[in-house]
């Protein structure tokens, strides 16, 4: 049964049980900056949770409450809930579509205007209307209601309930059987109360996951891959691809050092975390958390998605066919420099960083091929006429890169052999994993920071980022030579 196509609810709220209503408080951090955050949930970000408990009776309805909960897989999808029959009693219905309504204590219902009632006869038809007005009387118990549509004449013996426009807050329901195919049900939703004024633009309107996970290698962003959680793909200027993924264990501190997010990643080809295990081999990985309304209908984002988390990859684990990253904030990497420029003779700058160091990555970068991988894959032959003129020191420090996004493999260059004029031996900081001979390949050199190597490797000593002409020794802090004293002796 739907209701301004949204489905709803086949039971209703056990009337020996009323609806608990609690605060819910879903974060949503726009971005990781400086300040305190406030400790508060405002009041706009701030939804009521229902404790929801209703009653299924026989088998049959069993059986529709699960296959309404498998349609709803997902915590997103909205749906109505009849609160039960209010108390209440319709005194006239006309073809006006205005009702007076008589409670049997005072019961001010001025709150339901714009919101939606069911009214359910003694046989099982339910109809269904919106309030347009609600008007006191003379009489502190009845009120005067307007209705989108008129009721049948005899609907002043109907029950009446309230119509919320819920969403599962999540996906654990509870059954406790006290009879055979008898059993009370238990869930949690939350109410949305700023889209009763145009419920149906829910029916193809859903909020989905977005996950930006982005490798990096020094100060080149080496690809990005833009997922979904939703089981089509989402546009917004970019495709965002479905895959198998989750997550969970989102927090988030009031000093911004503490944020953290759990990643449930199942396999399937191309998976970004496959490259941390069995090993870290070192690659920065970082990861964007959205949420964003799409039109489910054409898969296209209705609004700018709003992050709700920005941090690093900390560790994976792999717990059979799934891995689980942890990430954190931005904030709490802790393992930085402080500070972070350095009153050094060694330049404190990155290679190829273009705010600082300024040489250019694509001026230095070889391009070539392996030709051969060792069998544990921890070194391999690199085939390249760009190395005709390279000494063996010129690569070590630098990193290869091979294949292509997602398929991309980099690697620290920890020391070379020459084989040939054209042909280095790389013995790399991991052993490759997918990588062939005969792959495509590109090499970047490395640098030891110091004067030289800016100077004659790179000719870039004018963006030299240390202090090459300071003294070896604090001359402040040479203390004055000791006067001698003599040994021995004593008073006499």
């Amino acid at each position: 049964m739907n209701y301004l196509d949204i489905p709803v609810f086949p039971l209703v709220a056990d009337l020996g049980e009323s609806v608990r209503r609690t605060l819910n408080y879903e974060p949503e951090v726009t971005d990781i900056g400086f300040g305190a955050h406030p400790a508060m949930p405002v009041q706009a970000n701030t939804q009521e949770r229902l404790q929801i408990v209703t009653v299924a009776p026989d088998a049959d309805a069993l059986d529709a409450v699960e296959a309404f909960f498998a349609a709803r897989s997902g915590r997103f999808k909205a749906f109505w809930l009849a609160t039960g029959a209010e108390d209440v009693t319709v005194l006239s219905a006309s073809v006006s579509a205005t009702m007076f309504i008589e409670a049997s204590i005072f019961s001010d219902w001025s709150h339901l205007k714009g919101k939606h009632l069911v009214f359910c006869s003694l046989d099982g038809q339910c109809l269904f209307r919106k309030v347009l007005l609600v008007e006191a009387t003379a009489f502190a118990t009845r009120s005067q209601v307007t209705l989108d549509e008129a009721l049948p004449a005899n609907a002043d013996c109907w029950q009446v309930s309230r119509l919320l426009l819920v969403r599962l807050s999540s996906d654990e329901i509870k059954y406790d059987f006290e009879a055979d195919n008898h059993a009370r049900i238990r869930f949690t939703g939350i109410e949305l109360p700023e889209e009763y004024t145009a419920p149906n633009a829910l029916a193809t309107r859903r909020p989905v996951y977005l996950y930006r996970i982005t490798r990096r290698y020094g100060v080149r962003d080496i690809y990005s891959l833009h997922l979904t959680s939703h089981d089509t793909p989402v546009n917004s200027g970019v495709t965002w691809h479905p895959v198998p993924i989750d997550h969970s264990g989102l927090s988030v501190s009031t000093e911004g050092d503490t944020d953290k997010l759990n990643l449930e990643l199942f396999a399937w080809e191309g998976n970004p975390f496959e490259d941390w295990l069995p090993i870290h081999i070192g690659q920065p990985t970082s990861v964007v958390l959205s949420l964003a309304h799409v039109d489910e209908a054409t898969g296209l984002v209705l609004e700018a998605p709003v992050i709700l988390f920005r941090g690093i990859i900390e560790s994976v684990t792999r717990q059979g066919y799934t891995l689980k990253a942890k990430s954190v904030s931005p904030l709490s990497y802790g393992e930085k420099r402080v500070p972070r420029f350095f009153l050094q003779t060694r330049c404190n700058y990155q290679l190829f960083d273009g705010s600082t160091c300024r040489v250019p990555s694509a001026t230095y970068r070889l391009s070539g091929t392996i030709e051969a991988i060792d069998t544990d894959g921890g070194s391999i032959d690199f085939e390249s006429a760009t190395l005709v003129d390279k000494a063996a020191d010129w690569l070590p420090g630098g990193y290869i890169e091979i294949g292509t996004a997602p398929q991309v493999e980099v690697r620290t260059i920890r020391y070379a052999e020459i084989l040939s004029a054209t042909r280095h031996r790389l013995y790399l900081n991991a052993s490759l994993r997918i990588s062939q001979t005969g792959d495509a390949c590109s090499a970047w050199p490395g640098c030891d920071r110091t004067p030289d190597c800016c100077k004659q490797r790179f000719d870039n000593f004018v963006n030299y980022g240390g202090h090459p002409f300071i003294p070896y020794e604090n001359p402040t802090l040479m203390a004055m030579p000791l006067a001698n004293t003599a040994s021995g002796g004593g008073k006499k």
